[in-house]
């Protein structure tokens, strides 16, 4: 596998699935290089165990960094046109900056330090 790192902001909240038997947060995060630039979309899967509430934290606007196994696929969009499908398989999440209505929350002393990147 190629592992990679990706920082940028989650696309929408994050989800708890289940794959054969285990639980993954599963979400999206979006990478631009500059203003100008195309903004790159990659899926994110991080298990997790029955207790985690880290899901609860990956919000709409949150800017994170995701590390783990990369792994790409090709699907046919609508219009026949071929497109690739990147995953980050995560071994690592952080969250860099809370979304926009967690902020408020961030200062109240009971966030575990693991979701403050400590």
């Amino acid at each position: 596998m190629l592992e990679t790192t990706v920082i940028g902001n989650v696309g929408r909240d994050a989800e708890i699935k289940e794959i054969n038997g285990q639980r993954y947060v599963s979400g999206s995060v979006a990478h631009s290089a500059g203003k100008d630039k195309p903004t790159t979309w990659v899926k994110f899967m991080y298990r997790v165990g029955e207790r985690s509430t880290i899901q609860n934290h990956l919000r709409c606007g949150a800017r994170i960094f995701v590390r783990g196994d990369l792994s790409a696929s090709t699907y046919t969009m609508r219009d026949g046109s071929t497109a690739i499908d990147l995953t980050v398989w995560a071994n690592k999440i952080e969250i860099l900056q809370f979304a926009k209505s967690e902020q408020e929350d961030e200062d109240d002393g009971d966030m575990p330090d693991f979701l403050r990147g400590r």
